[in-house]
This record gives structure tokens, C-alpha cells and sequence, in this order.
């Protein structure tokens, strides 16, 4: 069994997001550390989240802080299986404890109202993938990039009332 860096490379529609976890720096977070829950977006998914927020060059617009984000916010610190989920409950995740709202209906698990989870339960030796079709950001009331629940934060944003470091 591989590590999660292993699966998210393995997996092909998954190149841009591993890109993004390359241009961020994070590669060693998947490689050596965990467990985590990794949720991570398609490239179709990438794709449309570049077009709904007008990067029009893709991971090019994005700095490497920006894109630490968005990877971090699609990792829940834990190994957690589609059957752990139940109910519509926060799960912390990497970027600043800022919660993913993770729910399950009969077998379908949706995350934040805007994200499902199209394949599941890759098991690594340091954690879980799940592969969803859409990030888990929202746009919030003035075009900018939005985290549920939150007030600011996201790409480029400013959160007073994130949790964490």
C-alpha cells in the first residue's frame, strides 16, 4: 500500500490538483505525514473552479500561498471512511481549522452543499482519499472566494474568526 502522494499521483483525473500540491510545496505533507482524509477535486472540478473565479490561466494565477489553501482546505487531519460520516457535521481541516460541513445520505456524501464525493475509501498507508467533483469553495456576496459558514477567508481572504494557528 502507497501513500497518499502515491494515490493522488496514480490517479489521472486528479494531475491538476497534484500540480497544485507541487507549486504549493506540500508534497512531503502527503508523502510522510498523517493520517488525513483527502478530498480531492477532479480536473474537471479544478477546472470549473478556475473558471468561476476568473483565473483564466489556471494554477498560473494563483501563488503558491494561495494554492496552499486551496489544497489545505480539501485535507481533514484524521483517517475517516465514507461510513464514518452520518449526519452533516464540521470537520476541521489543514487550512486554519476552517471546517469542510461533511454529510451522508444513504450512500451519497456531499461536503459544504456544493461537493460530492464521486469515488471513495483509497486507503493509503497515511490516510484516505476520496476523489469529489467540485472544490469546496463558494462565491461569496462580492465575487471573491468564499469558505461556508465563514465571513472573508478563502483565497486571498482575511477570516478574524477562523480557528487554529
Amino acid at each position: 500500500m502507497g501513500n497518499l502522494w502515491q494515490a493522488i499521483e496514480e490517479a489521472k483525473e486528479l494531475s491538476i490538483f497534484e500540480n497544485a500540491i507541487v507549486v504549493a510545496g506540500l508534497q512531503p505533507l502527503f508523502e510522510e505525514q498523517g493520517p488525513y482524509t483527502v478530498f480531492a477535486p477532479t480536473n474537471e472540478a479544478m477546472l470549473t473552479f478556475f473558471e468561476e473565479f476568473g483565473f483564466t490561466e489556471g494554477l498560473a494565477n494563483l501563488s503558491p500561498q494561495d494554492l496552499q489553501i486551496v489544497v489545505l482546505y480539501h485535507v481533514v487531519d484524521d483517517r475517516l471512511f465514507l461510513k464514518n460520516f452520518g449526519e452533516e457535521l464540521g470537520y476541521p481541516t489543514l487550512f486554519n481549522g476552517f471546517e469542510a460541513f461533511i454529510a451522508r445520505l444513504n450512500s451519497d456524501v456531499s461536503i459544504n452543499g456544493v461537493s460530492n464525493v464521486i469515488a471513495g475509501d483509497f486507503e493509503a498507508s497515511n490516510g484516505v482519499l476520496h476523489i469529489v467533483d467540485h472544490t469546496f469553495f463558494i462565491k461569496a456576496s462580492d465575487g471573491s472566494i468564499g469558505i461556508p459558514g465563514a465571513d472573508g477567508g478563502g483565497v486571498g481572504g482575511n477570516n478574524p474568526n477562523r480557528r487554529g494557528p
